[in-house]
C-alpha cells in the first residue's frame, strides 16, 4: 500500500479522503495484475473525483467490481457504454454538490456551458433532477 500513500503525497494539498475506508476498499480487492494496476487504479480515483475519495467511488473504480446501471452488463456499443458511464459521473456529481451547476462543472473541470450541453447529450434534465430527493 506504500504506492497508495506516495500517490496521495503528490495529490493536491486541498485533497481530502478517508484514508481507512480508502486503503479497506482496496485491500479487500483480490489483486489478479501487479503493482502497476494499483498505481493505475489510484491515478484513476485521483483525477475522477477532484478533492474527495470515497469508498463508492473505489468500488466503482475496481476492475469487475462496478455496478452496472443498465440491465445487460457488458452489453452494447463502445459510444453507449462511454455515454452511460459520462451519465452516471455527471449524476453523481450533480447529487454531490447539491444539483448546483456551478460547482459540479468545476469539480468537473467543465466550463458551466459545457456541463449545460453535456447534460443535454445524455439526456439529463437538470429541472428534473434538482426536484428529486
Amino acid at each position: 500500500m506504500g504506492c497508495v500513500s506516495r500517490r496521495t503525497q503528490c495529490a493536491p494539498r486541498d485533497t481530502r479522503f478517508p484514508r481507512s475506508q480508502l486503503l479497506q476498499e482496496l485491500a479487500r480487492y483480490t489483486w489478479p495484475g501487479n503493482v502497476r494496476e494499483l498505481r493505475n487504479i489510484v491515478e484513476r480515483l485521483l483525477l475522477l473525483t477532484g478533492d474527495a475519495i470515497d469508498a463508492a467511488t473505489v468500488r466503482q473504480v475496481l476492475p469487475g467490481r462496478r455496478p452496472s446501471t443498465s440491465g445487460e452488463a457488458g452489453s452494447g456499443t463502445l459510444a453507449n457504454r462511454v455515454a452511460t458511464f459520462e451519465r452516471d459521473v455527471v449524476l453523481q456529481e450533480l447529487a454531490a454538490h447539491g444539483h448546483r451547476v456551478t460547482e459540479t462543472a468545476r469539480a468537473l473541470g467543465l466550463e458551466r456551458s459545457h456541463l449545460y450541453k453535456k447534460c443535454q447529450q445524455l439526456g439529463i434534465d437538470l429541472k428534473t433532477e434538482r426536484t428529486q430527493p
